[in-house]
């Protein structure tokens, strides 16, 4: 008996069956927790990435709102409340990602990784460039137990995201304006959204010889083709006079063509189908890239041939005019006809003028209109309108052109009391077809005093500088060519920024941060 006992102690001594079973004891608890500890990183690491996608996507559809309008901020929270709906699925149940703060912003801060500080932070519509969104903080419960992690049992993750509106224009003539409103307490946007600043006519001008500095209002060049040294000016005319050119700029940066050019004038009369010095030659006055506007009305007729001038424009003599008396063009301000406009240094009249005499001259004295909304009662004995604020010269010109009263005798006929042809009759293809309206020209506008102080934009500079917008602005009469107070600028009125609908705007929203 003894012996057999002794026989089973050895046995049970040598025997390694079910020696597993120790190991497993003692690292089941490690292997388990690491699991546990792998779930909870890659559930904080999904969480994260949800609530960081959630805070991009909001930024993103408040920042695409920013163009400067006056409900810019306005559409921007209602883009970011309505327009968005992001879940996380790793904290608890499946839920709604909230939003928690939003700040608008005028800038960035200059170092990366600082957070924007108070005085960047802004309610003005017309300043925010930015927005940041934060969401609000999620909690998320860990599997992997606490008394092995110094009481860890639950981790809050939160995430922000900054975006901004960078818009821009592709087929637009390569032309800056400085900010005709900068420093004047009343911003280019809330100019634009007023009718009566818009009706305003201005006569933008090249300053000296090109390379002095740029005061607003002035107009200037850019460069289409700045990384293969400076553009030509017959590039630079040629892109003027085409209907859309091949280049793009972009508001955070466009570069400034140095220097003054000769001859724009024949570029950009062009657009009222006048072909002189280059543009004569049939591979522009044939070509429908260079075709003119629909209403090319400008105050010309038949050149004088005897003592008394043609009444009657003729196709066969289409191309052979000249100013006269007895047409009337588009009427410049009357602070602009008498020497008394006072705004930016003479260069930018009240928005009154003489709306009774054209109507009279090239619309057969008609007594009634009704121009974006508002009849006109004209009468012509006591020379009177009512309402007696005239509509923007934009306006009426587009009233002329969809209502097919575009003045002369291919209108109005025999009847005609205007010796000018209003629609085009010069280029061999007529007037342009295309999706841009050639009386009409996409500038960038800068603010040349700011700049002036930061960048050199004197006429060498060849660094970017950024633009404050792209607006439009409709000619109101052809460039005059040679010597005098006009030469080397143009009148026109401002109708607006190019909004996204437009065929030339490319608008771009990118995360800042």
């Amino acid at each position: 008996m003894k012996k057999t006992i002794e026989r089973l102690l050895k046995r049970f001594s040598r025997d390694s069956f079910g020696g597993v079973a120790i190991y497993a004891a003692v690292t089941a608890p490690v292997m388990v927790g690491g699991a546990a500890l792998s779930v909870d990183v890659a559930r904080v690491q999904n969480l994260d990435q949800q609530l960081q996608r959630a805070s991009d996507a909001y930024a993103r559809a408040g920042a695409a709102e920013l163009d400067g309008r006056s409900d810019s901020i306005t559409r921007a929270n209602r883009a970011i409340d309505s327009l968005i709906s992001n879940e996380q699925s790793y904290a608890g149940t499946r839920q709604q990602v909230a939003i928690g703060t939003r700040r608008f912003l005028t800038d960035l801060p200059a170092n990366g990784y600082e957070d924007a500080g108070q005085n960047l932070v802004t309610t003005d519509p017309r300043q925010a460039k930015y927005v940041e969104v934060s969401v609000n903080p999620t909690k998320i419960d860990t599997i992997f137990p606490p008394n092995l992690s110094r009481g860890i049992a639950s981790v809050t993750l939160n995430a922000k995201a900054v975006a901004g509106f960078s818009f821009g224009v592709c087929g637009a003539a390569p032309v800056f304006v400085c900010n005709p409103y900068e420093g004047t307490g009343l911003s280019l946007y809330q100019a634009l959204e007023t009718p009566a600043e818009r009706r305003r006519q201005i006569r933008f001008l090249t300053p000296g010889g090109g390379n002095d500095n740029f005061a607003p209002g002035a107009f200037g060049f850019l460069d289409p083709y700045s990384d293969k040294g400076v553009s030509g000016a017959n590039i630079i005319r040629d892109q003027i006079a085409i209907a859309k050119t091949d280049s793009c700029f972009q508001s955070d940066g466009v570069k400034l063509r140095p220097g003054r050019i000769s001859s724009v004038a024949d570029a950009v009369n062009v657009r009222f189908d006048i072909y002189q010095g280059r543009y004569k030659k049939a591979e522009y006055s044939s070509n429908p890239d260079y075709a003119p506007a629909a209403n090319v009305v400008k105050g010309y007729g038949p050149k004088q041939t005897g003592r008394r001038n043609k009444k009657r424009s003729s196709t066969t003599a289409a191309c052979d005019m000249e100013p006269n008396s007895d047409a009337f063009a588009m009427p410049r301000d009357n602070c602009f006809e008498n020497g008394t406009c006072t705004s930016l240094a003479g260069n930018m009249g009240g928005g009154n003028w003489d709306f009774l005499t054209y109507m009279e001259i090239n619309h057969n004295r008609m007594r009634a209109i009704r121009i974006a909304g508002t009849t006109y009662h004209l009468n012509y004995a006591s020379r009177t309108v009512t309402p007696s604020t005239p509509p923007s010269r934009y306006d009426l010109y587009r009233w002329e052109i969809d209502n097919n009263y575009v003045p002369g005798a291919l209108t109005y006929g025999n009847n005609s009391h205007t010796p000018e042809e209003g629609l085009p009759t010069c280029h061999t293809l007529g007037a342009y077809t295309g999706d841009v309206d050639r009386r009409v020209i996409s500038v960038a506008v800068l603010n040349c005093g700011e700049l002036a102080a930061n960048y050199d934009i004197s006429g060498n500079s060849r660094e970017r500088v950024p633009a404050e917008a792209f607006i439009d602005v409709f000619i109101t009469e052809p460039m005059t060519r040679g010597n005098g107070q006009d030469s080397g600028g143009f009148y026109g009125e401002m109708i607006g920024t190019v909004k996204g609908d437009s065929t030339l705007a490319r608008d771009t929203v990118a995360m800042a941060r």
